[in-house]
């Protein structure tokens, strides 16, 4: 399986502690390599970027302590509404396809355009979230690459040339 390169990113940086603890360097595991891959290519084209995982602000794979964490400061049941909340969140962060990242060498919005002008140069990126001061992107299967909004929805939808599968294995 494809691991980043470990000079640009740290396992504790992408995955949470009670992860590695549990599972050492094989915790990796729980991350699609697509999105590691991806990972690794913003890294090589736009240079540093701080992903940082914690329980607080889970910016990789997200597990059901970021719910808890979230919750159990409000008091109540946070219990309930923590499980609740991490069964029906269809966030890509909870199926290891997505990553939050803030970029240190190369503004947020220059990122958004170079690969939306180079839409086949980082062909498993298939959403981006935009308005927000972090670089989000996921690896969900669909085509293209649509950039989203909290606040406007979809803003647009850029075209990719669909992989060749049969290319990189027999089907």
């Amino acid at each position: 399986m494809f691991h980043p390169n470990p000079a640009n990113f740290a396992l504790k940086e992408l995955m949470p502690q009670e992860y590695i603890a549990k599972y050492g360097e094989g915790a990796i595991r729980f991350l699609n390599p697509l999105l590691l891959i991806s990972l690794q290519q913003i890294r090589n084209r736009f240079g540093r970027m701080v992903i940082l995982t914690s329980s607080q602000q889970q910016r990789s794979l997200r597990t059901l302590q970021f719910f808890i964490n979230q919750e159990k400061p409000k008091g109540g049941d946070w219990q309930t509404r923590a499980n609740k909340l991490y069964a029906e969140s269809g966030s890509m962060h909870k199926f290891g396809n997505a990553f939050d990242a803030t970029m240190l060498d190369t503004p947020l919005q220059k990122v958004h355009d170079y690969i939306a002008a180079n839409p086949d140069e980082f062909p498993f990126i298939h959403f981006i979230e935009c308005d927000i001061t972090w670089l989000h992107v996921d690896v969900r299967n669909q085509p293209d690459i649509t950039f989203w909004s909290p606040t406007r929805g979809t803003v647009k939808v850029v075209k990719q040339q669909p992989i060749d599968w049969s290319k990189l294995v027999k089907i």
